[in-house]
């Protein structure tokens, strides 16, 4: 059976945010692909959300937060100090830059660019 959302599995989940209890929110949380974590913070208010992207280490975060849409992305790195961001900005760059579609580099060489 496919891992589901339940309405009881948020109130574990925003429990232990309440609680402070990190490790009961890991065990939550390890098994989950990036995009269902996403999917779960952005289901909770601003500062649940930030609280849970904190629990998260620099990989684990930029893993989920490329599947933020763009507001609360925004949201949620705007709450970050620059130390926190630095720390996880190449990696979650680079993990948003591979879904772009640069194109092969003829494709490239032959767009003109206005200078």
């Amino acid at each position: 059976m496919a891992f589901q959302i339940t309405p009881e599995y948020i109130k574990a989940l925003r429990q232990h945010l309440e609680d402070k209890n990190f490790s009961g929110l890991e065990s939550l949380l390890l098994d989950l692909h990036a995009a269902d974590v996403a999917e779960i913070a952005q289901s909770l208010d601003a500062d649940q959300a930030f609280a849970l992207m904190q629990t998260l280490g620099s990989e684990r975060f930029s893993d989920v937060i490329v599947y933020f849409d763009e507001e609360r992305r925004g949201e949620i790195l705007e709450n970050f100090t620059g130390k926190e961001m630095r720390k996880s900005s190449w990696t979650t760059w680079t993990r948003m830059m591979r879904g772009f579609d640069f194109g092969t580099t003829e494709e490239r060489s032959a767009k003109s660019f206005p200078i």
